[in-house]
């Protein structure tokens, strides 16, 4: 995967609403950091598959699928999601394991 793409995918994990410096009515209902990072996604295919390398090498025992609304992990007889109502979550784990 190599260095820089590794930080490259944890950055994209760590995108927020506010570096878009969007006000009132600028900002669409519900825009969340999980639905900008999915925007990003769907425009820059290289971002896409460092994040599927980084979580590759983070949970190695998961299948990763990414859907327009969800990262799903599965593993035989286990699987979680990562979505809009828990990745700020792992933005704040990430933070403090990466010193962001």
């Amino acid at each position: 995967m190599g260095e820089n793409n590794f930080f490259n995918a944890v950055t994209s994990l760590n995108v927020s609403t506010k570096m878009l410096n969007l006000t009132g009515e600028e900002v669409p209902i519900n825009f969340n950091n999980f639905i900008l990072l999915c925007e990003i996604l769907k425009k820059e295919p290289e971002k896409k598959n460092n994040l599927i390398n980084f979580f590759t090498i983070i949970f190695p025992q998961y299948n990763l699928c990414i859907t327009p609304r969800s990262f799903l992990f599965n593993s035989e007889g286990h699987s979680f999601i990562i979505d809009e109502g828990n990745f700020e979550y792992l933005q704040n784990i990430l933070k403090k394991v990466f010193c962001l």
